[in-house]
């Protein structure tokens, strides 16, 4: 039998199979990915989560009904029925990552309307001679921050968290 200091050879053999057979089990594999719309809708209401999880309240949010819109004509349509029906009218972003309450329209839920800008993101204008970025509502930091690298800019200061809208 080999010796190896004051431990045989085997014992560290049987002590490096045991690690390796119970490493796989140890190491956890973990996944970052973009949260799910906070706005969830069926055919009878909508329901209004936030990124933290419940309101402080802890009593879930609900609308009526909400629209998505995709450019400016659209958005300006929602809000025209929204005043027309006589709604009130919230607009939340794709993450709702407000803590407190105040993205809920109304506990009335027959009077509650959600705009969400969670698809209207496609506009990104750089007008480099002026240092003038014009962006819609719902674009991200993300979104943002890579538009202008590619244009040569860069933001002096923004927030740490990069899904915001």
């Amino acid at each position: 039998m080999i010796k190896m200091g004051s431990v045989s050879f085997s014992f560290w053999i049987w002590w490096i199979l045991a690690i390796t057979h119970m490493l796989p089990s140890m190491i956890q594999i973990i996944e970052a990915r973009i949260p799910e719309s906070p706005l969830q809708c069926n055919q009878t209401l909508c329901t209004l989560y936030n990124t933290y999880g419940r309101w402080g309240d802890r009593k879930d949010c609900y609308a009526l009904n909400a629209t998505y819109p995709t450019t400016e004509e659209e958005l300006r349509a929602a809000v025209s029925y929204a005043v027309k029906h006589n709604l009130k009218a919230k607009v939340v972003t794709r993450f709702s990552h407000t803590m407190p309450k105040l993205a809920c329209p109304d506990q009335a839920v027959q009077s509650s309307f959600v705009i969400s800008t969670e698809h209207y993101n496609l506009q990104i204008q750089i007008d480099t001679a002026n240092a003038v970025v014009t962006v819609d509502a719902g674009v991200s930091l993300r979104q943002l921050i890579d538009a202008l690298e590619v244009a040569g800019f860069s933001l002096v200061v923004s927030p740490y968290w990069e899904g915001i809208c």
